[in-house]
C-alpha cells in the first residue's frame, strides 16, 4: 500500500517535471508530435461527425430558405444562369451545390450535401489550431463540433451557415499561424478564405468586425506610432501586418456601410423601398457619392498594400480578387452587374433590412435559443472567460474576445434567427473545448496521460528495460519508449527476459494502473444522479405525475444517498483534483445531454416546431402531397406534363414541382389587395390554395374532390418572447412555470399551440386519395 501510493506521487511529480511548457505569447512554430492514439482518436471523431451529417440526409421536408437555395443552384445546372441578389447571400453557395447536382443528381439529400461535408470539414479544422488548443484541447474542440446541436442540425441544411462556420474558423487558424510562424503563405491563404466569405454571406462583415477590431487593440503599439508618422508600414507587427492586409482587402466591400447615415446625409444610399428600384443600391446623388466613397477606399487600400510589402500584398490582393471577381461576375457571364451588386448591395441590403428586423426576436433570443441546445460551451466558455481574463495567454483572450464580440454584435444585428446561432457558438466552443483540454491534462482520472503511455517519456525511476516486440518497455510499471530512442534518454539496456511484462499489452497495463477509480465512480454517479433526480423533478412538478407514494419516499431517499456518495467520492480525488474532476465530470453529463439534444432534433423531431432550430419547416405533410401527385401523373399516364397550380405559397413547391411542364404560379387575393381573387376554375388537375385564398376560391372548384387540408409551413411557437426581469422572478416562484421549462429542456413537451401556414390540396373527383396528415407537433406538456 505505501509502496504503491509513494509511486503515485512520484509518477505524478515526473509527470508534471516532463510536461511541455505553457504556450509562449511570441513566436511559436513549435511542432507537437503526433501519438498514435491521438491519431485514431480524430479520425473516429471525423468519421462519426460524417456518418451523423450524412445519415437520412433527406428525409427531412425541405425549408422555405433551402427550397431558394435548391432550386436556384438547380438553374445554375440547367443552364439558366445566376444573377446576384442579395436576399439569398452570395453565390458561392448556388455554384458549388450545382456542380453536386452535376457530379451527382439532385434531389433533396444532394441539395444538402455540401453542408453536410463542410459541417464534416469544421470538426477537422481545429487540428490547424493544435499548438494553440494543444492536444487534449484539440480533440475535446473537435468532438464538442461533431456533436453539437447546432451544428449537427444545420450540417444538415441547405444554407450558408456550414460554409461561414469554415471560412470563419479557417480564417482564425490562417491568421494565427502567421502570427506563430511569420510565413507569408499564411497571409495568401487567409485571403483566399476571406474571399470565398464574402463571396458566401454577409455575415463575414460580422467577423471582420471582430477579428479586426481585436487585432486594432492589439496592435495599437504600431498604429498610433505609423499615424504619428514614427513608424513604417513593413515595421509592423506580426498582428499589425495581418490587420493591414484585412483592413485593405475589405476597405471597398465596407463601404456600403455609409448608408446607416444617409437619413442624416439627406441622400438615398442604401434604398430600402422596393417598387422604387434595387433594394440596398444608392439613387440620385447617392449614385455619385457611392462611386467617390468606393474609389477613394480602394485607392486608399492599394496605397497602404504596395507601401507595406508591394509583392506579398499584390499576391495576396490577386487570391482574393480572381475568387471574388469570378463568383460575383457569375463568371465573366454578368459582368460588371455582378461585380457592382456585390461591391455595394451585398452589404447595403442588410443595413437597409437592420432597421426591419426579420423575425422580430428579443435581444436576448440567443440566450433562450442557446441555453437550450448550446448549453454546454455557454456554460463552460463563459465560465473559462471569467478565468482567461485573470490568468489566460494570448490565445485564450482572444478567443475571449470572439465570443463575446460574436454575442454582442449578432444580439445587435436587427435579423435574429436560429440558424445564426452556429456564429454565436462557435468561439464557444473553442473555448470550452480548449478549457476542458486543459482540465484533461491535470489527469482528474488518473495519474497517467495517454501521452505517456504511447510512449514519450519514462515516468518512474530506476527504469529497467527490456526489448519487447518492437518498443522499449519498463519492467517495473510498463512504460514504452520507441527503439530507436537516444541512448543518453534511456538507461542502458540489461539483456532480460520480458518475463515480467506478462501477456496483457503494457500500455494497457500502465493505463489501468493508473486510473483513480474513485474519480471514475464519482463520474458515473453524477451522471446517475442527474438522470434520476431530473426526472423524479419533472414528474415531481407535473400536476399528474402519476408516481406512487412509495415511488417518492424510495427516490427522497435515494437522491440524497446519491449525493452524499458523489461528496465522498470527490474528496476522494485529492487536493489539486477536485476542481478538474467536478468540472469534467459535469461537462460530461452535460455533453450526454448535448447529443440527446442534437440526434433528437436532427432525426426525431427535424420537421416539428417543438424544436427552437425549427423556422419556415416545410411541414411533414407536403412530401405525402407530393407523392399522390406523382401517382395521379402514374394513373392518368401524364407524368410530369401534370397541370398544376400553385397560389401564393409558392416556396418549397418551386422545389419538388420543378421537373413537371405546366406548373402555374398565378397570385391570388392576399391581404395587401396586390394580387387579384379567383374568378373562374383554374384550368389545372392539381390546385394548391393557401387556406387564406380558400374560402373565396370554393365556388370555382366544384369540378374536384373534396379539399385536403395540409400544413404548408410552421414555425416554433415563441412563448418567450416578452421576457422581463419580473417574469421570469414571477416564473421561479410557479410550480406551472418551472414544470414547463423542465419539461421542455429533457422531453421536449410543448403545451402551447404551433404557428403554421396552412393549405389546402384540390384533386379530381375520380382519385382516390391516401390520406394525408393531420400533422401532430410533438408531445403535449404534461405541466
Amino acid at each position: 500500500m505505501s509502496e504503491n501510493s509513494g509511486t503515485g506521487v512520484v509518477l505524478e511529480a515526473q509527470v508534471e517535471a516532463v510536461a511541455p511548457p505553457a504556450a509562449a505569447d511570441g513566436p511559436m512554430d513549435i511542432r507537437l508530435p503526433w501519438a498514435r492514439w491521438e491519431v485514431w482518436a480524430f479520425v473516429i471523431i471525423v468519421v462519426l461527425a460524417l456518418g451523423l451529417r450524412l445519415w437520412a440526409l433527406g428525409a427531412r421536408a425541405i425549408q422555405h430558405d433551402e427550397s431558394l437555395h435548391a432550386i436556384y443552384s438547380w438553374y445554375i445546372y440547367e443552364g439558366r444562369g445566376y444573377t446576384h441578389d442579395p436576399m439569398m447571400h452570395g453565390p458561392f453557395k448556388f455554384y458549388a451545390t450545382a456542380a453536386v447536382y452535376w457530379l451527382l443528381w439532385a434531389n433533396d439529400a444532394t441539395a444538402r450535401l455540401l453542408p453536410a461535408l463542410f459541417g464534416t470539414a469544421l470538426v477537422a479544422v481545429p487540428i490547424m489550431l493544435r499548438r494553440r488548443l494543444g492536444r487534449t484541447g484539440t480533440l475535446v474542440t473537435s468532438l464538442l463540433l461533431a456533436l453539437s446541436p447546432t451544428m449537427l442540425y444545420f450540417s444538415r441544411f441547405a444554407r450558408d451557415d456550414m460554409y461561414m462556420a469554415v471560412w470563419a474558423l479557417l480564417l482564425v487558424a490562417f491568421m494565427w499561424g502567421y502570427l506563430d510562424t511569420r510565413k507569408s503563405r499564411y497571409l495568401v491563404l487567409s485571403s483566399v478564405a476571406l474571399a470565398f466569405a464574402f463571396s458566401t454571406m454577409e455575415n463575414v462583415y460580422i467577423v471582420v468586425a471582430v477579428l479586426g477590431s481585436y487585432l486594432f487593440i492589439a496592435s495599437a503599439t504600431d498604429v498610433v506610432p505609423w499615424l504619428l508618422g514614427r513608424k513604417r508600414l513593413r515595421d509592423f507587427s506580426p498582428g499589425g501586418q495581418f490587420l493591414i492586409l484585412m483592413a485593405t482587402l475589405v476597405l471597398p466591400l465596407g463601404a456600403a456601410c455609409i448608408g446607416l447615415f444617409q437619413h442624416t446625409l439627406g441622400i438615398t444610399l442604401a434604398n430600402p423601398d422596393w417598387t422604387a428600384g434595387p433594394v440596398g443600391m444608392p439613387k440620385g446623388p447617392g449614385l455619385y457619392v457611392a462611386f467617390v466613397v468606393v474609389v477613394t477606399l480602394f485607392v486608399a487600400a492599394v496605397a497602404i498594400g504596395l507601401r507595406w510589402r508591394p509583392w506579398v500584398w499584390l499576391v495576396c490582393f490577386g487570391a482574393f480578387a480572381t475568387v471574388w471577381v469570378l463568383l460575383y461576375s457569375s463568371f465573366f457571364a454578368n459582368f460588371p452587374g455582378g461585380l457592382l451588386s456585390g461591391l455595394w448591395q451585398s452589404l447595403g441590403y442588410w443595413v437597409v433590412q437592420h432597421e426591419v428586423a426579420r423575425g422580430g426576436q428579443p435581444w436576448y433570443y440567443y440566450i433562450v435559443v442557446g441555453l437550450n441546445y448550446e448549453f454546454l460551451p455557454m456554460l463552460v466558455g463563459s465560465a473559462a472567460a471569467a478565468y482567461y481574463l485573470v490568468k489566460g495567454d494570448r490565445f485564450s483572450l482572444f478567443l475571449v474576445y470572439w465570443a463575446v464580440g460574436s454575442f454582442l454584435l449578432y444580439s445587435y444585428a436587427g435579423e435574429k434567427m436560429p440558424w445564426l446561432l452556429v456564429n454565436v457558438a462557435l468561439p464557444f466552443i473553442l473555448l470550452a473545448g480548449k478549457a476542458l483540454g486543459s482540465l484533461l491534462e491535470r489527469e482528474p482520472w488518473g495519474r497517467v496521460t495517454l501521452s505517456q503511455i504511447d510512449g514519450q517519456t519514462p515516468i518512474c525511476p530506476e527504469c529497467q528495460w527490456v526489448n519487447y516486440l518492437e518498443a522499449r518497455v519498463c519492467v517495473r510499471c510498463g512504460t514504452t519508449l520507441p527503439v530507436e530512442a537516444s541512448p543518453d534518454s534511456t538507461p542502458s539496456l540489461p539483456q532480460v527476459t520480458p518475463t515480467p511484462v506478462g501477456p496483457v499489452n503494457p500500455r494497457l497495463r500502465l493505463w489501468l494502473r493508473s486510473i483513480r477509480w474513485p474519480a471514475v465512480a464519482f463520474t458515473f454517479m453524477l451522471a446517475l444522479l442527474v438522470a434520476v433526480a431530473g426526472r423524479w423533478l419533472v414528474l415531481a412538478l407535473a400536476k399528474e405525475s402519476g408516481m406512487s407514494l412509495g415511488l417518492n419516499l424510495l427516490l427522497a431517499l435515494l437522491v440524497p444517498a446519491m449525493i452524499a456518495a458523489c461528496i465522498y467520492l470527490i474528496w476522494q480525488a485529492g487536493q489539486g483534483k477536485r476542481l478538474a474532476l467536478l468540472v469534467v465530470s459535469l461537462a460530461g453529463v452535460m455533453l450526454a445531454l448535448s447529443v440527446q439534444a442534437a440526434l433528437r432534433a436532427a432525426y426525431a423531431n427535424p420537421n416539428m416546431p417543438v424544436e427552437m432550430l425549427v423556422y419556415a419547416q416545410g411541414g411533414q405533410d407536403i412530401p405525402q402531397v407530393m407523392a399522390e401527385i406523382e401517382r395521379l401523373g402514374r394513373e392518368t399516364g401524364k407524368g410530369r406534363n401534370l397541370k398544376i397550380t400553385v397560389d401564393t405559397n409558392t416556396w418549397p413547391w418551386a422545389w419538388y414541382l420543378r421537373d413537371y411542364k405546366l406548373v402555374g404560379y398565378p397570385c391570388y387575393g392576399n391581404e395587401s389587395g396586390a394580387c387579384r381573387s379567383m374568378d373562374q376554375t383554374p384550368d389545372a388537375d392539381v390546385v394548391l390554395l393557401a387556406a387564406g385564398n380558400q374560402a373565396s376560391a370554393e365556388r370555382f372548384m366544384s369540378g374536384y374532390g373534396m379539399p385536403v387540408k395540409y400544413t404548408h409551413l410552421w414555425w416554433f411557437s415563441e412563448s418567450y418572447r416578452g421576457i422581463t426581469r419580473k417574469t421570469v422572478w414571477e416564473g421561479l416562484r410557479k410550480r406551472e412555470s418551472l414544470c414547463r421549462v423542465a419539461d421542455y429542456f429533457v422531453y421536449r413537451n410543448f403545451g402551447l399551440p404551433d404557428l403554421s401556414a396552412d393549405s389546402y390540396a384540390y384533386f379530381p373527383k375520380d382519385f382516390t386519395l391516401a390520406p394525408v396528415g393531420p400533422n401532430v407537433a410533438g408531445n403535449k406538456s404534461r405541466c
